[in-house]
């Protein structure tokens, strides 16, 4: 399965995975643990609820960084809320543009809402091999399975998304299992066709 570039230089393949290299978009060192939210930023998709999850999780995981990926009307927003938390400069707000290099290098996708239908970042998310934190509901839980493809979360609740995000962290042999069951679901699950008509609708809804 190929990931559909984005502004990408060239490709590269991770665990058999063919992904797109493209110019990194933040500075992290090394030893960063990065995090990713990909979708259209608005209020429905609480992503406020997942940087105060992330700003929790600061005493125990200070490598940690979350980027969010998206244009939307809530922007003004999260960036008020990044601003106001204590590790906001480990916190980013990107163009859609960086989407490549992120899914190359984050350790998993989180979905903080809980959305009606088919969720498109998470399709792209899965298929380059990222495991998924995703709230209950919607139709989160047909990308999850019964938990074969991440871990899941009450929608709403900033204290069990954290220590959802801190499961995933903590075990990183469970989190390269999860990801290879995401890779595997989504190419089993939807067709070629049917996820190159997610990704061209992915890369709609964030232009």
């Amino acid at each position: 399965m190929q990931v559909i570039p984005g502004g990408c230089e060239s490709k590269t393949s991770v665990n058999g995975v063919v992904r797109q290299k493209s110019l990194q978009p933040i500075k992290l060192d090394d030893e960063a643990r990065l995090i990713v939210a990909i979708g259209s930023l608005s209020s429905h998709k609480r992503l406020s609820d997942l940087i105060w999850a992330a700003d929790m999780l600061a005493p125990v995981e200070p490598r940690l960084h979350l980027a969010i990926v998206g244009e939307g009307p809530a922007q003004a927003q999260l960036e008020e809320t990044r601003h106001s938390v204590r590790r906001g400069h480990r916190i980013s707000i990107l163009s859609p543009a960086a989407m490549p290099w992120l899914l190359d290098r984050a350790e998993f996708a989180v979905l903080p809402g809980a959305v009606d239908g088919c969720c498109h970042a998470a399709l792209q998310a899965m298929a380059a091999g990222l495991p998924l934190v995703a709230a209950r509901g919607g139709g989160n839980g047909a990308l999850l399975g019964e938990g074969e493809a991440g871990l899941s979360f009450p929608v709403g609740d900033r204290g069990e998304l954290a220590r959802t995000l801190w499961g995933m962290l903590a075990k990183p042999d469970r989190q390269r299992a999860f990801g290879h069951a995401a890779r595997r679901r989504a190419t089993e699950l939807f067709p070629a066709e049917e996820m190159a008509s997610a990704y061209a609708d992915l890369y709609r809804e964030l232009s």
